[in-house]
């Protein structure tokens, strides 16, 4: 590297520049709140690193949160890179292999690689980040997935009867664990969405606002499904969601959602998944089609020699939205 820059771990002390570097480059505005939730609450760690000029100027960064994933029945540990990007006024000094962004970026899976316990990294870059990737950070893009919409004027079926009822909450307990260990018997590889993660992604700080609704059958004191939507204006995302194993209550909870999001203003509903999702058969049932892929962002893994086939993640990583830092 020349002598006129460093790369290394970020310090809270940075974070005044690398919120004015980002703000500089994205023309948005990240609050403190928002970088500190992101890097320092997530309870399975976040790194950040960022290059410098020894004056102490920033110059690029690049992040990554860390998650527990189960991988063909093992616990595991990967990574979800965000936030990299770079100042325009040094990026003559970026090209190439050996430039100063893709150097920041590459320290990350240097610095916490398999020997550290990361099986693998996965992203949501956008197009012209993952061509880069590709060609300096030895990405492979991701090709099971899919984007699907849905409309609240759509009309479906009347079944007769109602199953059960949904609640609005806004915390995640014990029962979203039950739920997830009834659901990773259906998957080989996924992060974890127990109730750690699922607070810590939804939680209030990143001042996002979520609709957050369960569904309990009659007669019964425990939850069978949930789903998290974010929303603006008429539309609302569909951004996590398992649905009752039962298909009447299945499709009476979808019934209701779609009578409250109608009550909200909603006229559509999108999501992005993986095509091995296990209720991606319900999201049909329900009037879902599947549309083309967004053109904003893409989707990626960077995998290790020593870790997990890369065929075999990306025919089997299982994901929602939720896992994704879009919304």
């Amino acid at each position: 590297m020349s002598p006129k820059f460093l790369i290394r771990p970020s310090e809270p002390s940075d974070e005044a520049s690398l919120l004015a570097g980002f703000a500089h480059v994205f023309r948005d505005i990240r609050s403190r709140d928002i970088w500190q939730w992101i890097y320092r609450d997530n309870p399975h760690t976040s790194k950040s690193m960022l290059c410098i000029t020894h004056e102490g100027e920033f110059v690029a960064h690049s992040g990554v949160s860390f998650h527990r994933a189960i991988y063909e029945g093992k616990i595991i540990v990967i990574g979800q890179c965000r936030d990299a990007f770079s100042l325009p006024k040094f990026r003559s000094a970026m090209q190439g292999r050996t430039g100063l962004f893709a150097q920041t970026v590459r320290s990350i899976f240097e610095l916490f690689g398999s020997a550290e316990g990361v099986s693998f990294y996965y992203g949501f870059p956008i197009p012209s980040y993952l061509r880069l990737g590709i060609k300096q950070l030895n990405y492979l893009e991701g090709n099971n997935w899919g984007r699907f919409l849905s409309n609240t004027s759509k009309r479906l079926p009347d079944i007769g009867n109602n199953y059960g009822f949904l609640s609005v909450t806004n915390s995640f307990g014990e029962d979203f664990d039950q739920l997830w260990r009834s659901r990773e018997k259906h998957l080989k590889t996924a992060v974890i969405h127990d109730s750690l993660f699922l607070s810590w992604r939804f939680h209030a700080r990143s001042t996002r606002t979520y609709w957050i609704w369960t569904f309990t059958p009659y007669l019964s004191p425990e939850i069978t499904g949930y789903v998290i939507f974010s929303h603006k204006d008429s539309k609302a995302m569909l951004l996590d969601f398992h649905f009752p194993e039962q298909p009447k209550a299945s499709f009476d909870f979808w019934l209701q959602i779609v009578e409250k999001l109608r009550w909200q203003g909603i006229e559509q509903i999108e999501t992005v998944l993986s095509l091995n999702h296990p209720d991606l058969t319900n999201l049909f049932n329900i009037g879902f089609v599947q549309q083309a892929l967004p053109d904003d962002f893409k989707f990626a893994f960077r995998v290790f020699d020593d870790g997990p086939d890369w065929t075999t993640i990306n025919h089997n990583f299982c994901f929602t939205l939720a896992d994704s830092d879009l919304y």
